[in-house]
């Protein structure tokens, strides 16, 4: 019976480690496991974000490049405008300096 009781002890025992270093086997694979699917998550994460940031920044890209252009046409406007204007002016000022002509001759004539 002593040696009987010793030996369920010794088993006891055994399987008492066994079951304890299993469990630590099992907590460990699974902490690596989640580590990895955390890192998978973080990269996925970061590359989303990265994606996204582009996906911004070629947006606000061609915004300005719009902007730029519908500056640059306005610009072209006023500029066609503002010599449209000189012309207008420099005819002006042609037939103005005939009439003076003109009236100088008659003057001079009379």
């Amino acid at each position: 019976m002593v040696v009987a009781m010793v030996m369920a002890a010794v088993v006891m025992m055994v399987a008492m480690v066994v079951a304890m270093v299993m469990t630590a086997v099992v907590m460990m694979v699974s902490m690596v496991v989640a580590m990895v699917m955390a890192a998978v998550v973080m990269m996925v994460a970061m590359m989303v974000a990265m994606v996204m940031t582009a996906v911004v920044m070629m947006v606000s890209m061609v915004v300005a490049m719009v902007i730029t252009a519908v500056v640059m046409m306005v610009a072209m406007m006023v500029a066609m405008v503002m010599t449209v204007s000189m012309v207008v002016a420099m005819v002006m000022a042609a037939v103005v300096m005939m009439v003076a002509m003109v009236v100088a001759m008659v003057v001079a004539m009379v």
